[in-house]
């Protein structure tokens, strides 16, 4: 029997700079909140291949929902008007939220 190798990145060493990424901006104008997180989940299923179906949409639904709830917070109307700066803060939201959650 043969076993496939699986190779792992190597971390990235103390004060190295990462490649920067380059981000498309392609997106058409009337994307939708909900379209928006299908493409995310979408793309995150494709690399964790194996993922069950139901699990998937419990993710999306929940991503639908804080983010829903974060972007009234802040005023965000529109996938566009989400940018770089507030997924940095949703991350830090999101973050809060899960530590909160588990207090309770």
């Amino acid at each position: 029997m043969v076993m496939a190798e699986r190779r792992l990145a190597k971390p990235t060493p103390p004060g190295s700079r990462r490649p920067a990424v380059e981000l498309r901006r392609e997106a058409p104008e009337d994307l939708s909140w909900e379209a928006a997180i299908r493409m995310f989940v979408e793309g995150w299923a494709a690399d964790h291949p194996g993922i069950r179906p139901t699990t998937l949409e419990h993710y999306r639904e929940q991503l639908v929902n804080r983010i829903a709830a974060f972007a009234e917070e802040r005023g965000i109307a529109s996938v566009q008007d989400f940018d770089g700066n507030n997924l940095r803060a949703f991350v830090v939201w999101l973050d809060s939220f899960v530590v909160r959650s588990q207090r309770s």
